[in-house]
């Protein structure tokens, strides 16, 4: 395999769809008939990945192999690099998500092609499943993960048609509404739709923290000033937590 490493990551899907401030923008698709946006975080989630490759993006032999037309007046040429066509999607926030569907669809034709390495990280992939977000469509309709348009170039890029990469997936009960919490079970949460998608698949446990990670974890915390107090909190909250690194976070973000 050669290349350069190309990390693509999304956490948590939850953010996008089951969490929804006031100043959310939701516009109807300009591409896709019967779909929703969510521009700007298709725009953050663009200005992320621009930041954590910065400087993979500057290899040559990264360029798009299609060329894509956004308007009369707006293209990205074939040759152009994906550093272009991401800064594209930043620049022009109403184009973001169609820009992460073409980012995704070059991403796996080079790393098919062996010009990159691609490792793909998502947290809370059971959100795409779950038969309802707490979107709402300009005209107050109830929209489906389905329609909204950051889903399919995530659905792509978990697919098995392409080569030289790797998938690191989590499913989450947070990511599910109130009536789908009976169990933690991979097959529960990703429902049946979610579990075919991914099949086969290899299944990894995520256990509690061990002594050792969970004071490393409270060390990292205190380094970062969100941990403040006695040295005897951190036993308090290995206590109060039950070592669950879910519940770690969500005690010390008040403190």
């Amino acid at each position: 395999m050669g290349g350069v490493e190309l990390p693509i990551e999304a956490f948590p899907v939850s953010e996008w769809l089951r969490r929804i401030t006031r100043h959310k923008e939701i516009s109807n698709s300009l591409s896709r008939e019967g779909f929703v946006d969510i521009p700007l975080d298709a725009a953050a989630w663009l200005l992320q990945f621009k930041t954590q490759n910065q400087n993979l993006l500057k290899d040559n032999n990264l360029t798009v192999s299609t060329e894509y037309i956004w308007s009369k007046r707006e293209t990205t040429p074939v040759g152009a690099s994906l550093l272009e066509l991401v800064d594209h999607g930043i620049n022009r926030v109403k184009f973001a998500s169609d820009v992460i569907e073409a980012l995704i669809h070059e991403i796996k034709n080079l790393s098919t092609n062996k010009k990159c390495k691609t490792f793909v990280a998502i947290d809370g992939f059971n959100s795409f499943f779950y038969p309802t977000t707490r979107l709402r469509s300009p005209t107050k309709k109830v929209v489906p993960p389905s329609e909204v348009t950051l889903t399919p170039p995530f659905l792509e890029i978990t697919k098995n048609d392409w080569k030289n990469g790797v998938i690191l997936l989590t499913v989450d009960p947070l990511a599910m509404g109130d009536d789908h919490q009976e169990s933690s079970n991979p097959k529960y949460l990703l429902m049946k739709k979610g579990f075919e998608h991914l099949d086969p698949f290899v299944p990894v446990k995520v256990h509690r923290y061990s002594d050792k990670e969970f004071f490393s974890c409270a060390s990292y915390y205190r380094d970062r000033l969100w941990l403040r107090g006695p040295p005897e909190l951190e036993t308090e909250l290995k206590l109060a937590s039950a070592q669950n690194p879910y519940q770690l976070m969500e005690m010390c973000a008040p403190l």
